[in-house]
């Protein structure tokens, strides 16, 4: 009976020490709830939820379909993909990870499996609504980005929310191909607004506009003389082609393209084509720029002293006239002038009655000018024989006849003969 009783004593021991030991165990593995613990597990189950009510929380999982979120509640949030703002093709675990804060919008109590369906996408659409109509009423830039492409303008998506905006709106320059916005995210106005058809309309025109305005006061308060730009060619016309070198477009005239002479700026330029230009002159109070792309370095007045000797002759090309004279293009490029007076011997009134525009002629140097740029020509020949002095002029009178004038030859000698026999005479025979 003593042994039995000492079995079970040591029994009891046994089964006691087992038992410390696994609630050794478990005390470590479980950490000790705590009165904040259960203060917490009774505010959730008493929260009171409903459909359409906005939540914040945080992510507890997600994968590549869905997003687990922990918003406070006894029950923990669920978010399918396509409640998201998500890209084409974008995963939720590309964009979303755990720890991330999010804000959604209650859709179901209950989907079913004890869990709260929530939306990003609409509870971005809630507040994006909010800063819409704010900035409606203040009159202040928006972020968007262009989604599509439709026809007669663009969609812009703010937060998840699409509006529209008018080919017209879409730029203060005129865009050819709206595709080439898709993708671009730019500050623009709500310049129509109606919540009750979820209708709102931008317009980046008056954005650009202005900073376009500022831009261009800044610019012509520094620009100068020999500036250089890139640029590009907007507009060619019979005169010139317009370049734009960012807020302003500056004119390149016909003359200034090139060294050579260019008669159709087609021949040089295209529209859309980049080139480099700098600034002829400045006009800050009509804020108009005159440009030229002519190469400097290339400039054929660099070696006109050389290219060129005073009375030498060359060969040129008649490019313009006018009422003083004619512009001649000589082989390096540069133009000199023949003065009206410089054109013919003969005198004329009008260079026209001589030259006329593309006349190949023969030019002779009379002056170069280096730091002027002006070269003086001459279409009169160098060995041009000298004006020889009049004839005298005949005389009118009747001629007279023979006999007349042997007559008077006669009495010519006559009055000589006389004339000597009165030298000869000695006065002294006359005196008493």
């Amino acid at each position: 009976m003593d042994e039995m009783k000492n079995t079970m004593q040591e029994t009891t021991e046994n089964v006691a020490e087992v038992e410390a030991e696994v609630t050794e165990v478990v005390e470590a593995a479980e950490p000790a709830e705590t009165m904040a613990d259960y203060e917490a597990e009774i505010a959730a189950s008493l929260k009171k939820i409903k459909n359409g009510d906005l939540v914040e929380g945080e992510i507890i999982g997600v994968n590549d379909k869905e997003v687990l979120v922990n918003f406070g509640y006894i029950s923990d949030g669920i978010i399918p993909a396509s409640e998201m703002p998500l890209e084409p093709e974008q995963k939720p675990n590309e964009k979303y990870q755990v720890g991330d804060k999010v804000k959604a919008e209650i859709l179901r109590t209950d989907d079913g499996s004890g869990n709260v369906e929530l939306s990003i996408s609409r509870a971005s659409a809630v507040e994006g609504w909010q800063l819409i109509e704010k900035a409606f009423d203040a009159k202040e830039p928006l972020q968007v980005k262009v989604v599509q492409a439709i026809k007669g303008g663009v969609l812009c998506e703010f937060m998840g929310i699409r509006g529209f905006m008018p080919a017209s709106l879409s730029s203060a320059f005129y865009i050819e191909d709206l595709n080439d916005l898709v993708d671009q995210v730019f500050p623009v106005l709500v310049l129509e607004l109606d919540r009750n058809t979820n209708r709102v309309v931008f317009s980046r025109k008056e954005l650009e506009r202005e900073q376009l305005q500022e831009q261009r006061e800044q610019m012509f308060e520094t620009v100068k003389h020999g500036d250089t730009f890139t640029g590009v060619v907007k507009k060619i016309m019979d005169f010139g082609v317009f370049v734009n070198i960012g807020p302003v477009d500056g004119l390149v005239r016909t003359e200034d393209l090139s060294w050579e002479h260019v008669t159709k700026a087609e021949d040089v330029v295209s529209e859309g084509q980049e080139v480099t230009v700098y600034v002829l002159e400045v006009d800050r109070a009509k804020k108009k720029i005159r440009l030229g792309m002519k190469d400097k370095a290339k400039d054929p007045w660099n070696n006109v002293d050389k290219d060129y000797t005073v009375g030498e002759s060359y060969e040129g090309k008649v490019m313009r006239i006018k009422d003083f004279g004619a512009f001649v293009a000589l082989p390096s490029g540069v133009e000199g002038l023949i003065h009206l007076s410089q054109i013919s011997d003969k005198h004329i009134k009008s260079p026209d009655e001589v030259l006329k525009v593309g006349d190949e002629i023969n030019v002779r140097v009379l002056e170069v000018n280096k730091d002027e740029k002006r070269i003086r020509l001459t279409m009169k020949s160098a060995d041009a024989a000298p004006k020889q002095p009049r004839e005298p002029r005949k005389s009118h009178a009747p001629q007279k006849r023979e006999s007349e004038t042997v007559a008077t030859a006669t009495n010519t000698e006559a009055m000589t003969s006389l004339q000597s026999a009165f030298d000869n005479i000695d006065l002294k025979d006359f005196k008493n």
